[in-house]
């Protein structure tokens, strides 16, 4: 029959060895946890790095469009002006410098 210590002994060896098993399995746990966290990191990065190259796209489509708007209404106001007749605008200067020199 066992003797008290013996039975003491080996209940400490059994707390050892399930101590040790459940800081494996933490351990375990711990690593399986990092590989989600860092999945799920990788995800949301994708995520937003097609969302930030979707938007430049947008804006890119955008400042093209303005440019062209812009670059349309310039020369529209150029033809404009070269269509004024050069004796339209000589009067025109003439009218102006008449009046600074009455004023």
């Amino acid at each position: 029959m066992p003797s008290l210590v013996e039975n003491v002994l080996s209940i400490e060896e059994q707390a050892d060895q399930l101590v040790a098993e459940a800081q494996r399995a933490a351990k375990d746990l711990e690593r399986q946890a990092e590989v989600e966290v860092d999945a799920l990191r990788r995800e949301l990065a994708s995520g937003t790095d097609q969302r930030v190259a979707a938007y430049r796209q947008e804006a890119e489509a955008r400042h093209r469009q303005a440019l062209a708007t812009a670059e349309a209404e310039f020369q529209a106001a150029l033809c404009a002006l070269e269509g004024i007749p050069q004796e339209v605008i000589r009067r025109q200067v003439d009218r102006i410098v008449s009046r600074l020199r009455d004023s």
